[in-house]
């Protein structure tokens, strides 16, 4: 799944329902790198979080294979 989150320039941010709905509302804990951003749930453990980005790994993988752009 993909969903798009908008920020706008002077820093208001949409975040669709999905992601509201999915507990992803109030102060979340952004962690940076270069290219992408991990947000998590309040909450959430980093543990949990590495788990959750080896799915997404696997699921970008997939999409590469799939040739996905």
């Amino acid at each position: 799944m993909r969903i798009k989150v908008r920020v706008h320039e002077k820093g208001a941010t949409y975040f669709p329902d999905e992601l509201r709905n999915s507990g992803f509302v109030g102060d979340l804990e952004g962690i940076p790198n270069a290219y992408a951003i991990l947000l998590l749930r309040p909450g959430v453990s980093l543990r949990t979080a590495l788990g959750s980005l080896d799915i997404i790994k696997r699921d970008i993988e997939h999409r590469i294979s799939e040739g996905e752009a």
